[in-house]
């Protein structure tokens, strides 16, 4: 098939080595068209030629005199100067050429010139997932809901940062439960199917709850203020620290 279609347009070629188009979803073959659109540009008004099997090889025409500007938009791609569809565009391509394992792709103009390679980017290796386990453990929060006509009933605990976590306990745990509702942070203690999500969050499922303790809800500021209310006869010497160095090291001798 000639390059020239007539003399008003050009053809402009991305050739993808190392991927086979029968092997693609259509939505894969979408995706790259609209992304080999957006490389060359609304402003070269490209519109669809045809694609060839095998390696993956779309072709577009643009008119001819604006064929230049799809050469300068690869010019600035190279340069790092090009505009940010360009730049975007370039990068879901060679995201994508990663994801199909290509070899290679090629922007080319009408006489088959490189214009620009597009890098393949590898993806990321995925870590294994960790799996799920039950054990023992505890949870803190506050019990902000107690329900259920079945035994064990359902139980509601959230944590400082708002997370509920959906747990069960038998109907006598839970009327001991009940008398700590809302206002005090309790400890709750239990097995569930543990779990850590995409952000390294270990969560539990289906937490069955043995029993609870009320957590001291004293301040810091409190709790330092009772500390210095102690009696304690160190607060009467004019030098604590080396009154303590002499209790560790022994009074010195005397030249």
């Amino acid at each position: 098939m000639s390059s020239q279609v007539d003399s008003q347009s050009r053809i402009v070629t991305l050739h993808i080595q190392g991927v086979n188009i029968e092997n693609l979803s259509l939505e894969d073959v979408g995706q790259y068209l609209a992304d080999f659109a957006d490389l060359l540009g609304k402003d070269a008004t490209p519109k669809y030629h045809s694609i060839r099997r095998g390696s993956l090889t779309m072709r577009a025409k643009v008119p001819a005199e604006r064929e230049i500007d799809v050469k300068t938009r690869g010019f600035l791609l190279r340069t790092g100067d090009a505009p940010e569809d360009a730049i975007r565009a370039r990068e879901r391509i060679s995201r994508r050429l990663g994801i199909n394992r290509a070899k290679r792709a090629t922007l080319l103009d009408s006489t088959n010139s490189k214009v620009i390679e597009i890098p393949v980017e590898k993806p990321l290796a995925i870590a294994p997932p960790v799996p799920n386990f039950v054990r023992a453990g505890s949870l803190q929060g506050k019990i902000i809901r107690i329900g259920g006509k079945q035994d064990p009933v359902s139980v509601e605990v959230q944590d400082v940062d708002g997370f509920v976590y959906l747990c069960r306990a038998s109907r006598d745990v839970a009327r001991k439960l009940a008398r700590d509702m809302f206002d005090p942070v309790v400890r709750i203690h239990g097995s569930g199917r543990w779990y850590r999500t995409d952000e390294g969050v270990w969560r539990v499922d289906d937490f069955q709850i043995s029993h609870h303790e009320v957590l001291d809800d004293t301040s810091f500021a409190q709790v330092i203020s009772e500390l210095r209310a102690i009696p304690a006869g160190w607060k009467g010497l004019s030098d604590p620290y080396n009154e303590l160095q002499k209790i560790k090291n022994g009074e010195p001798r005397k030249q």
